[in-house]
């Protein structure tokens, strides 16, 4: 019984002094903003090529590797003037991007290109309507786990993101009601948003995650776990 208190009466002073620390990081603006000023150069001279980011996902991504420090190459295949918008925008705000038109679905226009893709959480678990999606993204995640093998020893991390239902152009069309109903089925109660995605694609592009590869990331609000 003793040992029992004990213990007990050390995490109340542990989790007292934690919590202690936590509000006084919180009252140090100064700390803090130091902290966000050294992210914000996460990506400072590296050149990203985002392809598919005229729009949705990519596009926030885009914006989000400028705000950070990265120089952007903005890659479309039909949306020049959406391409274009998104260039502006980062270029208005001090950032540097180019807009770079090319299929990715065509070899010889993207075989100079490095390209980092997004898996989906339908990889794993199916949806009716869904049979090519998931079987394309199945695929993907095992290309990523396998190239992370392939190219481990040279310092190179490769891993997957899988995103929920998320509100771009390709979902726009669903009905809302379905919409409503996957924000209620969420623990967070809502559906992703670009920059949910765009914020872990970050994370994983920045030497934060160096020692992160072969994973598969679900950025879903916790939909998986239900």
């Amino acid at each position: 019984m003793k040992k029992c208190y004990l213990r007990a009466l050390l995490k109340t002073i542990f989790y007292k002094n934690l919590t202690q620390r936590i509000r006084n990081v919180r009252r140090e603006p100064a700390y803090r903003q130091a902290g966000i000023e050294v992210f914000r150069s996460a990506l400072k001279n590296r050149i990203a090529l985002i392809t598919g980011s005229s729009r949705g996902i990519g596009a926030s991504t885009a914006k989000l590797f400028a705000q950070h420090g990265a120089s952007v190459a903005v890659n479309y295949n039909k949306s020049e003037d959406a391409a274009n918008r998104v260039v502006e925008e980062i270029v208005s705000k001090g950032g540097k991007a180019i807009a770079v038109k090319a299929d990715v679905t065509d070899f010889n226009e993207v075989k100079n290109m490095y390209i980092i893709s997004v898996s989906s959480g339908l990889s794993k678990k199916p949806g009716s309507g869904f049979i090519a999606l998931s079987a394309a993204k199945a695929a993907l995640n095992m290309m990523s786990s396998s190239l992370s093998h392939e190219v481990g020893q040279y310092g190179i991390s490769v891993n997957a993101i899988a995103p929920g239902l998320t509100l771009t152009d390709a979902t726009s069309r669903q009905p809302e009601e379905r919409r409503r109903k996957s924000a209620d089925a969420n623990p967070m109660k809502r559906i992703g948003q670009p920059d949910d995605l765009a914020g872990a694609i970050l994370l994983l592009a920045s030497d934060y995650a160096g020692y992160i590869t072969g994973g598969y990331i679900l950025v879903d609000g916790g939909t998986t776990i239900l």
